[in-house]
């Protein structure tokens, strides 16, 4: 057994026995790049990639395009790098659809969240619920782009009527790291709590994702 390959067999032992909190990002990256570069020393690779944009989750969120551009990565490379957050996600929502009930504005967060992951623009999302709190629909509302998305209000109530929900959820992301609502925000939050009132459906929350984390408009005291 050669040197390397003596070497990956440790690391992938380490992993199967503590786990991955027991690597640092750049170890970890490299265990994940055995699986594309067979036969070669990949560390120097894996921290190249973290030097290069700063962080793993930056490494894991850059695009093709970006992660080719970097000096031995293929499009192979690339591509088994853009496959894990993609299947974390899936992974992510499956584990979301399958809840029972919603009874906190915080299980309502938590559920959301994963339908953002690595969105390169800003989007709308709308859940609704019955009376109890368990979903009945996650409709996508809208895309739009890197600073604002448009809510069709009337279509909201629309839905809302179509799935006889009791409760709704609406929720859309900030591209940028912060989580606050704007005055943008607040304004169409009332517009969306006005035409549910009026179907005799109540805004529940509105929920504003930015990366991993969220606020609630509702717990913020704007609803």
């Amino acid at each position: 057994m050669g040197g390397h390959e003596g070497h990956r067999e440790r690391l992938k032992a380490q992993f199967c026995d503590k786990g991955i909190d027991s690597m640092t990002e750049a170890r970890a990256l490299e265990l994940l790049l055995f699986y594309a570069i067979p036969m070669a020393d990949v560390y120097p690779l894996a921290k190249k990639l973290i030097e290069t944009f700063g962080s793993l989750t930056n490494v894991l969120g850059a695009s093709i395009d970006e992660l080719c551009s970097v000096p031995g990565v293929g499009k192979n490379t690339a591509t088994l790098i853009k496959l894990v957050p993609q299947i974390t996600k899936k992974y992510l929502v499956s584990t979301a659809v399958n809840i029972g009930a919603i009874r906190t504005t915080d299980e309502a967060g938590m559920y959301l969240l994963p339908f953002f992951l690595g969105a390169k623009v800003e989007m709308a999302y709308m859940l609704c619920l019955d009376e109890k709190g368990k979903p009945l629909d996650l409709r996508l509302l809208e895309r739009g782009d890197e600073s604002s998305v448009t809510i069709n209000v009337q279509k909201m109530a629309e839905i809302a009527q179509e799935l006889k929900a009791k409760l709704v959820v609406l929720a859309h992301n900030h591209i940028s790291n912060v989580a606050l609502s704007s005055a943008a925000d607040f304004e169409t939050t009332k517009e969306v709590q006005r035409a549910l009132d009026a179907v005799g459906v109540r805004l529940w929350d509105h929920i504003i994702v930015s990366k991993n984390d969220f606020v609630s408009m509702s717990d913020s005291g704007m609803l």
